[in-house]
């Protein structure tokens, strides 16, 4: 369990450089092979804030979607970015943690945006949601929906660093995506393509995922279902995920 009043934001503190060092405090007190089983990769502050600054939107009114927010370092450094560059009025945020241990941390960093926020003046709201993002909203992606499911507002703005790791072919996972992937699919896929979905139309989707996507045949399917929706604007090629 972590003790999460062990850490606390720092006098103008911006919420990005807290929500990295509650991920590295975080990343001290589990295992590697926790990270592993969770998919993890914890984003630095550099590169957060880098992937915040291609955003462009000008709306005074953002609704945005983190669906692997871990300590919400790209919410933070996205919604920095988005204040620096525009008015705001309001911001809704809707965000996705399911490692229990990390919940706290995650809270806590959104909290502080909250309060960094309003020393702005802009209105803030989040949901903090910690069941699965893709059984959630797995629904989206056949061509008529569930027929019991009900129909999401959609996102201005989708930013994450989502989960890497392979799923078995009866994960109920890799069954409820199995209209964009197939074979043994990796996870950040199925994060890409719902995404997509759930995004408005002419909003910005920013994502940092490996480039397996762009060849072969288990990522066949999901090139032809993603690229249906999503016109490429800007590519930064990492050379490894160290840098």
């Amino acid at each position: 369990m972590v003790n999460n009043k062990s850490i606390n934001p720092i006098a103008n503190e911006l919420p990005s450089h807290f929500a990295d060092r509650l991920g590295i405090y975080y990343t001290s007190l589990v295992n590697q092979e926790h990270k592993k089983e969770n998919g993890q990769f914890f984003t630095p502050v550099e590169i957060a804030t880098l992937m915040g600054s291609f955003a462009s939107s000008q709306n005074a009114s953002l609704r945005i979607l983190d669906p692997g927010c871990g300590t919400a370092i790209l919410t933070c450094s996205l919604i920095e970015h988005l204040v620096a560059s525009g008015h705001k009025q309001s911001i809704a945020l809707i965000a996705y943690e399911t490692d229990s241990d990390l919940i706290p941390l995650s809270k806590k960093s959104l909290d502080y945006m909250n309060e960094w926020l309003k020393s702005k003046y802009i209105d803030f709201h989040y949901s903090l949601n910690t069941i699965d993002f893709v059984l959630e909203n797995a629904s989206c992606l056949s061509e008529n929906g569930n027929l019991f499911s009900v129909k999401k507002e959609p996102f201005d703005i989708i930013i994450a660093n989502p989960p890497y790791f392979k799923l078995p072919i009866e994960d109920k996972r890799a069954i409820a995506a199995k209209a964009v992937v197939n074979g043994h699919p990796n996870i950040y896929a199925i994060f890409m393509a719902i995404s997509a979905k759930l995004l408005k139309e002419n909003g910005e989707l920013i994502f940092i995922t490996p480039r397996s996507y762009a060849s072969g045949s288990y990522f066949k399917l999901f090139r032809e279902y993603f690229f249906k929706i999503i016109e490429i604007d800007n590519v930064h090629l990492f050379v490894s995920r160290k840098d």
